[in-house]
C-alpha cells in the first residue's frame, strides 16, 4: 500500500506492454478497483495494454488459477492477444472455446501516438 501510488503513477508511462489480470471473486479489491485501475492508468497508455477478468479467481490468481493465467501471459508474450480491429473475432473465437474458468478478454488500451528521441521499442520478438 506505502507505494501503492507510485506504481500506479509510472504504469502509463512504461515503454512495456500490460496484460492486466483480476480474479473477479476479490473480496479485498472488487472489480471496481479492477475498471478504475484501467481507466484512469492503463487505457490510455503508449503502449498496449490488454485487459483480462479472472471469473472464478479472487485476490490471488495465480494460485486459484495458475492455468488460467499462464494461458494469458503466454498469449502475451507470444504476440497473441490480438489488435484492435481483430478483437471481435478474438473474442468470437476464445470464448466459444473457454471453459467457464478462462479469463474473459475485456479489451485494449486506446493507444496514443508518440514518437521520442532513443525511444525503444518494444515487440513480442524483443526489444528493437
Amino acid at each position: 500500500m506505502a507505494n501503492e501510488y507510485r506504481w500506479l503513477d509510472n504504469l502509463p508511462r512504461s515503454p512495456i506492454p500490460v496484460a492486466y489480470v483480476w480474479g473477479a471473486l476479490d473480496p479485498v479489491n472488487p472489480l471496481r478497483t479492477a475498471n478504475y485501475v484501467w481507466a484512469e492508468y492503463l487505457n490510455e497508455r503508449d503502449v498496449e495494454s490488454s485487459f483480462w477478468v479472472l471469473p472464478t479467481a479472487s485476490h490471488y490468481p495465480q494460485r486459484d488459477r495458475p492455468a488460467e493465467l499462464a494461458k494469458i501471459v503466454k498469449l502475451a508474450l507470444s504476440g497473441g492477444v490480438p489488435s484492435q480491429e481483430n478483437g471481435d473475432d478474438f473474442m468470437w473465437t476464445w470464448n466459444r472455446q473457454r471453459t467457464e474458468h478462462d479469463a474473459i478478454f475485456i479489451g485494449h488500451s486506446i493507444i496514443r501516438e508518440m514518437e521520442f528521441e532513443g525511444a525503444v521499442e518494444y515487440t513480442p520478438q524483443g526489444y528493437r
